[in-house]
């Protein structure tokens, strides 16, 4: 497939005089970096975006990949997404490439990068399931500028989650086996998951695993650096979904525990760690017939999700390195969950107060305690994305199932402020939600511009020297080699892509609905 690279510019002058990036205890919103803002673009269409929750889309070294529109019609039905050929994307450096599908007319999605800036997600490869009635799916790496396919287990859908540093990859496959019994069951019990949402409860395990209809079971899996997929099996189910990974090669996920029915008309569903060729049932920690676990750090440090007794409340909750569960709770609501976890095992998401409304909170490993991180202003309501090694937290000011309204940083759980302040120069983007910061506090963030085009942005720190060397380094290459980026980025799109609500949760844009 032909590569398509896109130019961003700097639209300002670089300053220097800012301080360093790293943001030690003590620091205020006084002293929060600026931010030089970098634009994706598009292949053509009217969006691009990142993943999120759960979702490693950033490396140490500020590369990106997500997904990125095109205004050619997905010949497809049904079609994938916004009805759009839309393309993975890798950002490097200045630079938005075009990273494949398994076939031309085909859409791919990246949703991980390590960082050697390996990529992994997945790719639809033309072929029709006639038994789910929809298109088949495979999980894909993209090394090198080739794409992978990892196959299947035996079934005809795959999804390639994340990849680790060894250049193991985290996947979810079905198998031949088509005696699972909840097929089209819905997970009745099911408060959250960072695949399906909070709307998981009406959807079975294939939907709520790999957003696709299934046929047969589903199973965690691992590409290894031999280049092969194993199944790391279930803890006594038909089904399990395994979805984050660590460089120790330690798997996380949730697993149904038998074939027998619970009170919600499918099995409990319990997380799990598997390490060493071993599936470890995390339990149920409190109470509920609903837990899973969905980020793991370095240190063997897990965050996920558990109902609480006769599943009433479903809360945040962290396992130590030994397993022991501590329990993060929620903001004086039914309702709370974690969106990302650094390696201090620190946690952020979103819960709703008492009163219902929705809020970006922080949970410290010191002390397991949630913190209600606030608004801007008038903004309803908040959510927290992601949270760094220097304790630097990005997330969304939003109102609920209309639109988000501001991306915002906050230093150790500080008051939280408007990326849009901190941004030099005249850019014509509205930043409208961060996803995700880096120990480099580099940003993935979602934008808007003046003509209602929602594109990915990155933001670099003005003091990141390096990183910024780079990028010009890079893109005074690329003035040389490609037509003018305003050609590029130029959006040839007949129609505009809907807004995707009823797709994926991990899919969506932001303005769908955070929480």
């Amino acid at each position: 497939m032909n590569k398509s690279t896109i130019l961003t510019t700097i639209a300002f002058g670089i300053a220097v005089s800012i301080p360093a990036i790293a943001a030690p205890p003590g620091h205020t919103a006084d002293t929060l970096p600026r931010y030089l803002l970098f634009d994706i673009g598009s292949f053509g269409g009217k969006f691009s975006g990142f993943c999120y929750p759960n979702c490693r889309q950033l490396n140490t070294g500020g590369e990106a990949v997500g997904i990125d529109a095109t205004s050619f019609p997905d010949p497809f039905d049904p079609c994938f997404y916004d009805c759009n050929v839309d393309y993975a994307f890798k950002w490097r450096y200045g630079g938005t490439n075009e990273l494949g599908s398994l076939q031309y007319t085909a859409g791919s999605w990246a949703q991980g990068i390590n960082d050697s800036g390996i990529s992994v997600g997945l790719s639809l490869n033309g072929k029709y399931d006639k038994k789910t009635q929809f298109w088949e799916t495979r999980g894909v790496i993209w090394k090198n500028g080739k794409i992978r396919n990892i196959g299947t287990l035996g079934g005809t859908q795959s999804n390639a989650w994340m990849i680790n540093n060894s250049g193991q990859v985290v996947a979810d496959a079905l198998t031949g086996d088509s005696s699972d019994p909840y097929i089209n069951v819905s997970q009745a019990n099911c408060r959250w998951l960072p695949t399906g949402g909070s709307g998981c409860a009406t959807a079975d395990f294939g939907i709520n695993t790999i957003y696709f209809p299934v046929a047969t079971t589903i199973h965690g899996a691992i590409w290894t650096q031999a280049g092969k997929l194993v199944d790391i099996g279930t803890l006594g189910g038909p089904d399990s979904s395994a979805i984050d990974i660590n460089d120790a090669g330690q798997i996380v996920g949730w697993s149904y525990t038998s074939y027998s029915a619970g009170p919600s008309g499918v099995p409990d569903t319990h997380p799990f760690v598997w390490q060493n060729g071993t599936m470890i049932d995390l339990g149920s920690p409190l109470g509920g017939t609903f837990a899973a676990a969905t980020l793991i750090n370095k240190n063997g440090e897990i965050a996920g999700v558990a109902n609480t007794t006769g599943d009433a409340a479903v809360h945040s909750v962290v396992w130590e390195g030994d397993h022991t569960p501590h329990d993060c709770g929620t903001l004086g609501s039914d309702y709370g969950h974690p969106d990302w976890m650094n390696d201090q095992g620190d946690i952020v998401g979103f819960s709703r107060t008492a009163g219902g409304l929705g809020r970006g909170f922080v949970c410290w490993h010191t002390n397991h305690e949630i913190v209600d991180l606030g608004t801007i202003g008038d903004d309803p309501e908040s959510e927290a994305t992601g949270i760094n090694n220097a304790g630097m937290i990005v997330g969304i000011t939003f109102q609920r199932g209309v639109a988000d309204l501001k991306g915002w940083v906050s230093i150790q759980g500080g008051p939280i402020r408007d990326l849009n302040t901190l941004i030099r120069g005249r850019h014509g983007i509205h930043v409208v939600a961060a996803n995700t910061i880096n120990d480099s506090g580099v940003i993935a963030a979602q934008g808007e511009l003046k003509n209602g085009e929602h594109h990915a942005v990155i933001l670099v720190p003005e003091t990141n020297f390096a990183l910024i060397a780079k990028i010009t380094a890079a893109m005074a290459r690329l003035q040389n080699e490609s037509p003018s980026p305003s050609s590029a980025t130029q959006s040839g799109a007949s129609h505009a892509p809907r807004p995707g609500c009823t797709s994926p949760a991990r899919l969506r844009p932001h303005f769908c609905n955070p929480g």
